[in-house]
């Protein structure tokens, strides 16, 4: 592996890929080409890369974040163990999921209640909550 520098050097510097070369990725192209891709203007957090199972590229950069309830961003060095506030990707997030379940038949259909997929929550169903639930969608 790649050594790992500090927080604060170039990003680079902090960039972990392993030895040698994975066939068709070549991790230390990448690790050389970060700091251009840091210096945008895209506020870039952190690059992870996995291949096959494996972690192949794991970087982190300085830039700014804005956690809820702060009105203003300020700067931030994030590494692994950084929380972010990702606020409303969630639901892209869960939506790519549920696409993925859907495509290996996990999930039989979008139709179906989500409390349905968490038992230990029956206590949450009433006819209050379905109506609301009814009328929120994510398009």
């Amino acid at each position: 592996m790649l050594g790992c520098a500090p927080l604060g050097l170039a990003a680079a510097d902090r960039c972990t890929a392993p030895a040698g070369n994975t066939p068709g990725f070549d991790a230390h192209a990448l690790c050389r080409a970060l700091p251009e891709m840091a210096a945008g203007d895209a506020n870039l957090h952190g690059v992870l890369v996995e291949q096959g199972g494996q972690l192949r590229v794991e970087s982190y950069f300085d830039g700014w974040d804005q956690p809820g309830g702060s009105l203003f961003p300020r700067p931030a060095s994030f590494d692994a163990t950084s929380l972010h506030d990702v606020r409303s990707v969630t639901k892209s997030v869960v939506g790519l999921l549920v696409g993925i379940a859907l495509e290996r038949g996990l999930v039989e259909s979008i139709e179906r209640p989500v409390l349905d997929f968490f038992p230990e929550h029956a206590d949450l169903r009433s006819p209050e909550r379905r109506r609301s639930a009814s009328s929120i969608c994510c398009r």
